[in-house]
């Protein structure tokens, strides 16, 4: 899973890459977070059966339209893919347009301003877990200090200069990808972070047991309900 700085897909290297893996034999899975603002004929070259897009409108960035045409795209060439927004009320019009706009089967997520979280009406709460049914569990900071976790294990995070770390919000590198014996440092570790709040690092926590809420879309944040 790529999780860019900015928007990576407007660069052509990426489209590239993200199509070369996706046939790779050992690739099962590749994603990345875009915010769909690049061309997408360059997924003609991709595998769909193993390409998926973690895809986030912005309502203040792009026009309603221009998102929902491009999801129309995903949708006619098979390639699977989650709707996120970010839970702003002020922007709760356009997300329930989004809803409406979109099949039901595309999982459409709220990510929670936790800092607004005190200061959020009741309302503004109702009506997101309303739209995203999993809105409640992106709302928590859990404790996740020696608890066990995927993390440095099964699952890494790997830096441009192909440096190694448990998590992406872990900064201590355990090793790097070109070392040959790089798999000798995977193995469980208890976490050293006191809370962990962001779906890409809580989604491995052991105690959770998401894998079994997300299966094979865990990546790309697609739940097997809308698998």
């Amino acid at each position: 899973m790529f999780t860019p700085w900015g928007e990576a897909l407007i660069h052509s290297w990426y489209q590239q890459t993200l199509a070369r893996l996706s046939h790779l034999p050992n690739v099962r899975k590749v994603t990345i977070q875009t915010n769909l603002s690049c061309s997408l004929d360059w997924i003609e070259q991709a595998n769909p059966d193993c390409l998926a897009l973690w895809a986030t409108f912005h309502p203040e960035w792009s026009t309603l339209d221009r998102f929902v045409e491009k999801c129309e795209i995903l949708l006619d060439r098979g390639i699977r893919f989650s709707v996120g927004v970010v839970g702003f009320p002020q922007f709760r019009e356009a997300i329930a347009t989004l809803r409406q706009r979109l099949p039901q089967n595309v999982y459409l997520w709220i990510n929670a301003v936790k800092a607004e979280l005190p200061q959020l009406a009741a309302e503004d709460r109702a009506f997101f877990q309303s739209l995203d049914p999993l809105y409640e569990l992106n709302t928590q900071h859990y404790f996740s200090l020696g608890k066990s976790c995927r993390a440095g294990a099964s699952v890494i995070s790997v830096d441009g200069e192909g440096n190694i770390r448990r998590c992406h919000f872990i900064k201590e590198a355990i090793g790097n990808l070109y070392d040959p014996a790089f798999e000798s440092v995977l193995f469980e570790r208890p976490c050293t972070n006191e809370t962990c709040h962001c779906h890409i690092g809580y989604v491995h926590l052991d105690e959770l047991e998401l894998e079994k809420v997300f299966g094979s879309g865990i990546l790309e944040r697609v739940p097997i309900a809308y698998q």
